[in-house]
């Protein structure tokens, strides 16, 4: 659900709404929960799917859009001041891999810096946006397995990612297990990339597990 307070001639207004995604109006129009919790077993056999677009980590404004972020989808785009929910907002049907919940604009050049993970390879995307909001480009990232990567950093010049072991695996789901693990006898990776490079030019560095 989202918030606003509009000022407006020294008055204020307050507002609320759900960000209505399709699992929202599902669920809304059904009456009942569809989906269970990311830390519960995988519903296998739901007839809407296996997961759900929450819309419901993180908001960004860029590029005169609004949007509500969930790491494992699409954005969806939001009127203001209403708080309506316009749509699913895929960049003109140029995104291609989920949007992070936690993308980064550039105070000075204005462009926007964001990643997807998936279950299968290359497990790692990473893309930008003009700063007119255009989808420039996406590159794979090639890392060793699937991993949650809920955020990255960057700086002037370089975009840097975290190749932590919390890991996904795809059996354990099957076998009806929770999807996470953190499996601490593994080490943790460091890639820093330059901000248009790819996995040609980024530079991999190793420390004890975190």
């Amino acid at each position: 659900m989202l918030y606003g307070v509009e000022i407006n001639n020294g008055q204020a207004t307050y507002r609320n709404r759900y960000v209505r995604t399709t699992g929202w109006n599902i669920e809304h129009e059904i009456g009942k929960a569809i989906w269970s919790g990311i830390l519960e077993p995988p519903q296998t056999n739901n007839p809407y799917g296996s997961g759900k677009n929450t819309a419901n980590t993180s908001l960004v404004w860029h590029a005169g859009q609004f949007l509500a972020l969930w790491e494992g989808g699409a954005p969806h785009n939001i009127r203001l001041p209403e708080l309506e929910t316009i749509d699913e907002y895929t960049f003109k049907n140029k995104l291609n891999s989920p949007f992070t919940a936690h993308p980064k604009v550039d105070p000075v050049t204005g462009e926007m810096m964001f990643s997807g993970y998936f279950f299968a390879p290359p497990y790692l995307q990473y893309g930008i946006v003009s700063p007119q909001g255009e989808l420039l480009r996406t590159v794979p990232i090639e890392i060793p397995m699937a991993i949650m990567i809920h955020d990255f950093a960057i700086t002037e010049n370089s975009t840097i990612f975290m190749d932590l072991p919390l890991t996904f695996s795809l059996e354990k789901m099957q076998r009806g297990e929770p999807m996470m693990m953190f499996e601490s006898a593994r080490p943790s990776r460091f890639g820093i990339v330059p901000r248009h490079g790819d996995k040609s030019n980024i530079r991999w560095f190793e420390s004890p597990c975190c």
